[in-house]
């Protein structure tokens, strides 16, 4: 009856991975991982890679242990391509045809998918004449969702005009568009993300002024188009 009723038992547990454990009535303890059972002869169990038969009339008590299967997992790394809130701040320099201008970005945001998320971003940009508060929407993705993954973006806006450097009194300065458009890089740690990017960038400003007329004794009044087009790298850094 006994190796009836172990036969079945173990044949219920079998199909799942199993760790069994006997003890014999000689006070011997066996713990291992279950082989299989042969109603006629006993228990096969695999110890340390051999296979042990233990016979029913030896078995004073068994009990089943599943073993529960672990499942080593990375540490999750940070990443800003799953849907949810981001936070982006950077800096950069862009270059032209005269000395490299300094760059702040900051964006708050939010990926709806990995190749669609938007926020609202503030910035600096020195250049050579003009420095500017660029204000302007993000749009960005990634090619590719992995932990060095590839990325695509555009933030379209409008830069108020801080500062224009003329030779005379300027009596008008006017902002204008401003844009960026550019791909990179992102590398994700633990819980942040930094990325390294090269952009194409713009900014439109208008400067009017004026100054004297040596032979006419009138002050001439000029306005100045101002149209900055320039490659900028820029590194930023994602929570």
């Amino acid at each position: 009856m006994l190796s009836a009723v172990l036969f079945l038992s173990i044949n219920l547990f079998a199909q799942e991975k199993q760790h069994v454990r006997l003890e014999l009535i000689d006070n011997s303890l066996y713990v291992g991982p279950l082989f299989q059972s042969i109603d006629s002869l006993g228990v096969y169990l695999n110890i340390e890679g051999t296979e042990v038969l233990i016979p029913h009339d030896r078995i004073e008590n068994i009990q089943f242990q599943q073993m529960k299967q672990i499942i080593h997992k990375e540490k999750r790394t940070f990443s800003g391509i799953e849907e949810g809130y981001y936070h982006t701040i950077g800096t950069g320099l862009s270059f032209g045809n005269s000395s490299p201008g300094l760059s702040l970005n900051l964006v708050n945001g939010y990926m709806f998918n990995p190749y669609l998320g938007t926020g609202i971003g503030i910035g600096f940009e020195a250049l050579e004449d003009i420095s500017t508060f660029p204000v302007y929407v993000e749009l960005k993705g990634y090619i590719m969702q992995r932990r060095i993954a590839p990325f695509y973006f555009f933030r379209p806006g409008y830069g108020f005009l801080n500062t224009a450097y003329t030779s005379y009194e300027n009596t008008k300065e006017v902002g204008g568009i401003y844009w960026q458009a550019g791909v990179g890089y992102q590398f994700s740690f633990s819980e942040s993300a930094m990325a390294i990017s090269i952009c194409s960038m713009g900014q439109d400003a208008k400067v009017t002024y004026t100054y004297p007329d040596w032979w006419s004794q009138d002050d001439t009044i000029v306005t100045e188009k101002r149209m900055k087009r320039r490659m900028a790298l820029r590194i930023e850094f994602t929570f």
